[in-house]
């Protein structure tokens, strides 16, 4: 699960960019492909989520450290360059294991 918290100056067009939409207090909200996000007035962002699901819709099967370098640059392009500047809050893993026998 990905929590960075990062800055950008227009937060109304990153909204509109990624079809957000504005609640009561002008923080915009919404979801991208598994992904949550939430934009303050301020400009400050959130991302939460994962990655894997973002890319494949589910997490079952293998996520590589290419797929993920993609999916990274990608979401860096969609917030206009400032997603690789987050603060990386919690990141979590697994690792796949084949096994020469069923798991008990």
């Amino acid at each position: 699960m990905l929590t960075p918290e990062v800055f950008y100056n227009q937060p109304l067009e990153m909204a509109s960019r990624l079809s957000l939409e504005r609640n009561s207090k002008n923080f915009h909200f919404g979801n991208l492909r598994n992904l949550r996000i939430l934009i303050e007035p301020s400009g400050i962002y959130y991302v939460r989520g994962s990655l894997w699901k973002y890319a494949h819709g589910d997490n079952c099967g293998v996520f590589t450290m290419k797929q993920f370098e993609k999916v990274v640059e990608e979401i860096n392009n969609l917030t206009y360059g400032t997603f690789q500047n987050s603060d990386l809050i919690a990141f979590e893993f697994g690792v796949t294991m084949e096994l020469d026998h069923d798991p008990p």
